[in-house]
């Protein structure tokens, strides 16, 4: 994984500045570069990890909605944080399927990583978002359990309406209690609409610009490998919906972060090839191109200029690659 990141970061490097029009194989689907005036945002607030005291536990019948806590496959050692009831029993019931759209990603706040830091210092929450995520529930290994702040963010889509859904929990893995800290509701901006329906929201934040990318999600079990994403020398990797960042607004200064994400292209179909019998109660085998676009995304305040301007563009990363995914 360490390999894989540092070519990503040089990747990313390389296209910090790509501002070309790609076309892609459907002619109607192009990507090239917009922009938005940093007061046309909306204004929202994302918040922080929270700092002070934490609790020494949560009562286990303390809930919070959009939290379940769910004892997976992988022991009594461990539970898991899901979105929904759905998600939980097939958790416990030892199967795990693919989140569906609209669900809420978690990641947990780390306090042990402030030893090496300012606990005063400008925090945030990582951008490893998960679908489900892993806490350990007992102290076998040396490692006890703690009660944890767990963020949470859904992208919520109301006709032309789309926000960012924030919440914060304290989250007792011993106990199974969540209790809330807090939550919040950030209108989004669409910035772009890129090559495959990917798109690009944004929002004020303070001084600070949130950038939202949303990815379509390509055929359950074909080569979707989630969103990376890279802000000054900071990778990283979600296998939700969408990724979110921060970037700053400082006059006389520009700013950027990257993205990375897999567009599932049309299917080619051979026809000298014969298609195989179904077979019932198995799925068809259903052959899949992908091809990896890059977007780029800068905060730029001009000094002789009233405000800063959000530039996107976005190009090709790499060549297409297939693999296949199921459908009935």
């Amino acid at each position: 994984m360490a390999r894989r990141s540092t070519l990503l970061c040089a990747t990313l490097a390389a296209a910090t500045l790509v501002t070309t029009v790609v076309e892609s194989a459907n002619a109607d689907d192009r990507t090239g570069a917009t922009g938005s005036t940093f007061s046309s945002l909306p204004t929202g607030t994302i918040g922080a990890p929270p700092r002070g005291k934490v609790p020494g536990a949560v009562a286990g019948g303390e809930k919070v909605p959009g939290f379940f806590v769910a004892k997976g496959n992988f022991g009594r050692d461990f539970i898991s944080i899901v979105p929904s009831a759905r998600a939980a029993k097939q958790f416990e019931g030892g199967s795990r399927e693919e989140p569906q759209p609209g669900e809420a990603c978690f990641v947990e706040d780390q306090p042990q990583n402030r030893r090496f830091g300012n606990d005063d210092a400008d925090r945030a929450w990582r951008g490893d978002l998960q679908p489900a995520l892993m806490m350990q529930s007992s102290s076998t290994g040396g490692n006890r359990p703690a009660v944890t702040a767990v963020h949470s963010e859904r992208v919520v889509e109301d006709g032309a309406k789309v926000s960012l859904e924030v919440v914060d929990a304290w989250v007792d893995p011993r106990s199974r209690g969540v209790r809330l800290i807090g939550k919040n509701t950030v209108p989004l901006l669409a910035v772009s609409t890129l090559l495959g329906g990917t798109r690009v929201f944004a929002a004020r934040d303070g001084e600070n610009v949130q950038i939202i990318l949303v990815a379509p999600r390509a055929l359950r079990g074909g080569s979707q490998d989630g969103i990376f994403s890279i802000v000054d020398t900071n990778v990283s990797h979600s296998p939700c919906d969408h990724m979110r960042v921060a970037i700053k607004s400082e006059k006389g200064q520009g700013h950027a972060a990257s993205f990375v994400a897999n567009v599932q292209l049309a299917t080619i179909e051979e026809k000298d090839a014969k298609p195989a019998e179904p077979k019932p109660g198995v799925p068809a085998r259903i052959e899949t191109r992908f091809r990896p676009i890059h977007v780029n995304a800068s905060v730029t305040w001009p000094s002789r200029e009233k405000e800063a301007l959000l530039s996107v563009s976005a190009g090709w990363d790499s060549r297409e690659r297939q693999g296949q995914g199921s459908g009935f």
